[in-house]
């Protein structure tokens, strides 16, 4: 009896200890803020993730490819994404998001409610209206705060919700993401036209990090002349995969790199994480 209590004592000590090691390593770790770039092939998801846990996601890309890389930055119990962002409703943004939507508790959707009858994106809407998940229509001015992180809607200008586009590309969401010093410039697939157009409204589109329109597209918004110029980021992420299209286009590459920007892609460097504690930042191309 005396061998069990002893044995009984041992045992409870060094699940206390191993808790205890468990505690002191997961709360002294630092916590970052998260951006996730992930490669899903020619089309655009973005996660942000901050250290209270709020995500935001930004789009879905073309394929259900993004569960994976879900499921891998936020694991196997973690079911909740606080905002889902629709930059514009074509394919290679809405595919992945449709897929999303099916395996995640999304708690609110921000999309331009542009007019589009793809079956995919009619059947994302049906999954909307079904799950009751609210969507708000973007806007410039709208500001959305998730603690530490704050997100700006650049464009568009006005409401576009029941409008029809006839590019939809230039009916993208562009947002700023500011997580304490540091910013982030999302393009979605806006084209140059939209670029011009933030240039004559004279927004502040400074960011540490560019996410590059529409694939690196010679028509992209970042290629209006004087755009670059603007933002000046240290760092500009392409989202892109085997394409038809050429993209990345030469063009784009070369005005990047005459400015000395550092380039990333996620077809030549897979998936990138960039993480920051509000003053400077990190990158892994390694996830």
């Amino acid at each position: 009896m005396l061998k069990r209590v002893k044995f009984s004592h041992i045992f409870l000590l060094l699940v206390f200890l191993s808790s205890a090691i468990w505690f002191y390593f997961f709360t002294s770790q630092p916590k970052f803020f998260r951006a996730d770039f992930f490669d899903v092939g020619s089309g655009d998801a973005i996660l942000l993730k901050t250290p209270d846990n709020f995500k935001v996601l930004i789009d879905g890309g073309p394929s259900s490819k993004i569960l994976d890389h879900l499921g891998k930055s936020l694991g196997p119990v973690d079911r909740k994404i606080d905002l889902l962002v629709i930059t514009h409703p074509h394919e290679d943004h809405i595919f992945g998001a449709l897929e999303v939507l099916n395996r995640y508790e999304v708690k609110m959707i921000l999309g331009t409610g542009t007019v589009h009858t793809s079956s995919i994106y009619l059947e994302f809407l049906n999954q909307v209206k079904k799950k009751n998940i609210g969507f708000k229509i973007a806007e410039q001015g709208q500001i959305y705060k998730f603690g530490d992180l704050e997100l700006e809607i650049l464009y568009p200008f006005e409401s576009l919700a029941g409008k029809k586009v006839q590019n939809l590309n230039n009916s993208s969401i562009v947002l700023k993401a500011t997580y304490k010093k540091v910013n982030f410039l999302f393009l979605g697939d806006a084209e140059k036209e939209v670029g011009e157009k933030l240039l004559e409204k004279n927004i502040d589109l400074s960011a540490s990090i560019l996410k590059v329109a529409h694939q690196g597209s010679k028509n992209g918004a970042q290629n209006f002349p004087g755009f670059l110029e603007m933002v000046k980021p240290q760092i500009a992420i392409i989202l892109v995969g085997e394409n038809r299209f050429g993209h990345p286009h030469k063009e784009t590459l070369d005005k990047l790199e005459a400015k000395k920007f550092k380039i990333l892609r996620t077809d030549e460097d897979g998936s990138i994480k960039i993480e920051s504690d509000g003053e400077n930042f990190w990158v892994d191309t390694s996830i």
